[in-house]
């Protein structure tokens, strides 16, 4: 019986190492979804950006997701208008958006050196305007005397409409 490359590899191992030193549920979420290639121009794009990861994080510098909580739970229940969120999880909602935005000017302002990953966080979107309206609403929010719960409605009244160009740069 012949044995395929995954089997020869032990791919299943090796993702289970590297499943191991993730720090946020995304993190591991994304490793799950991992799966060996054949396409040698991915393959060698994939190894580039992990090649600067991997000199990013030898330099002492933090990705900053470690204490993040998962977003996948709130993110797929406020896909309709006038969804709750809980407290906590405008909370969290916020820590995302701050630790984004922070990745976002580190990888900027090392891109010289870090150009792929620079490049990547380019992809982000444009957290710092959201954060800050999204910190408006939660406080507005939180001195309401009228509602319990932060409601998302708020912040979305916020934020740009879809098609409209962002200023931030």
């Amino acid at each position: 019986m012949a044995r395929t490359a995954q089997d020869v590899l032990e791919f299943d191992k090796l993702r289970e190492l590297l499943r191991q030193r993730t720090t946020c549920v995304p993190g591991r979420r994304a490793v799950n979804s991992l799966e060996p290639g054949t396409q040698r121009a991915q393959l060698e794009s994939a190894f580039a950006l992990i090649r600067e990861a991997a000199e990013w994080l030898r330099a002492g510098r933090e990705l900053g997701f470690g204490a993040l909580a998962d977003p996948q739970g709130w993110l797929e229940r406020i896909e309709g208008p006038g969804m709750v969120l809980e407290p906590g999880e405008f909370l969290d909602a916020a820590s995302l958006l701050e630790t984004a935005s922070w990745l976002r000017q580190q990888f900027r302002e090392e891109s010289a050196k870090f150009p792929l990953l620079a490049t990547k966080a380019l992809r982000l979107v444009i957290f710092a305007t959201c954060t800050r309206r999204f910190g408006a609403a939660c406080f507005r929010t939180a001195r309401s005397a009228t509602t319990r719960q932060p409601r998302c409605g708020a912040f979305e009244q916020t934020l740009p409409r879809r098609g409209t160009p962002s200023r931030e740069v």
